[in-house]
């Protein structure tokens, strides 16, 4: 047996962390938003399972088991699940239940750390790892981690390309005809935004009430943090673009909605 198993694998860095940490020193209202952040992702999780689980409990064996890995230290968090696929009699029922619940995930956790002003970037992708409790290590680990460090570039958990383009189509969805087209038709445009800039899709954070409910106050709350801020100062400068590009996504999720 091997010791990697495939599943969805997530690398997320809190971006700011080091200053809000050091903040938090002299500010425990810092070190108590972070602390409630990341509790919150724990109680996501354990809804969406128990949820999972009711399904299953009430006669429902049609839907995925749900086990999703978590673990997080200092400014990276690292997310994982498997991909399930029940089976019956021979009969496999094919859903695509465990994508959307990391999808959901990963939108849920940007739109709670937006919520307190702080922005996150990522990479999504799919194959082997290993992942229990707080030992993580594999290929998908290193390849989510790149996606992050090299690809992402703005606030965004942008999805691995060969994902969206059909070139990696996980194991267990091989003999899935229909997911080339709930690719398109499901995943894009609505789990799955497009960067017009560079043609990378990310994970729409925008996507549950966490960050409906809250879009307008995110907003002011971003546009307010840039003020004051020296365009000419090399740092300063990137924090700028940074946020620039949360307000760009922002207003055009406003325009849309208020169509």
């Amino acid at each position: 047996m091997s010791t990697y198993q495939n599943k969805l694998v997530a690398f997320i860095d809190i971006l700011g962390f080091s200053n809000l940490v050091k903040e938090s020193e002299t500010n425990d209202s810092k070190a108590q938003m972070l602390l409630s952040s990341l509790k919150d992702i724990e109680s996501f999780i354990k809804r969406e399972e128990e949820l999972y689980q009711f399904s299953e409990d009430v006669g429902n064996n049609t839907v995925s088991k749900l086990k999703v890995n978590y673990t997080q230290f200092s400014d990276s968090i690292i997310l994982s699940t498997d991909i399930v696929v029940p089976e019956i009699d021979g009969l496999k029922f094919h859903n695509i239940n465990n994508i959307m619940n990391m999808c959901s995930l990963l939108s849920y956790l940007q739109a709670r750390f937006l919520n307190e002003g702080v922005l996150l970037r990522g990479g999504l992708t799919w194959g082997p790892i290993f992942h229990e409790k707080n030992i993580c290590f594999g290929p998908a680990f290193i390849k989510a981690y790149l996606l992050e460090n090299q690809l992402a570039s703005t606030p965004r958990i942008v999805i691995d390309p060969n994902i969206i383009s059909l070139t990696l189509i996980p194991t267990e969805y091989e003999d899935y005809d229909l997911y080339p087209y709930l690719m398109e038709n499901t995943f894009k445009g609505n789990m799955f935004l497009e960067d017009e800039s560079d043609g990378h899709y990310f994970i729409n954070f925008m996507l549950l009430k966490t960050f409906k409910n809250n879009a307008e106050s995110v907003l002011e709350q971003i546009n307010r943090s840039i003020n004051g801020m020296n365009a000419q100062d090399k740092e300063q400068k990137k924090i700028i673009e940074k946020r620039q590009w949360v307000i760009k996504e922002i207003n055009k999720f406003l325009e849309n909605r208020n169509k």
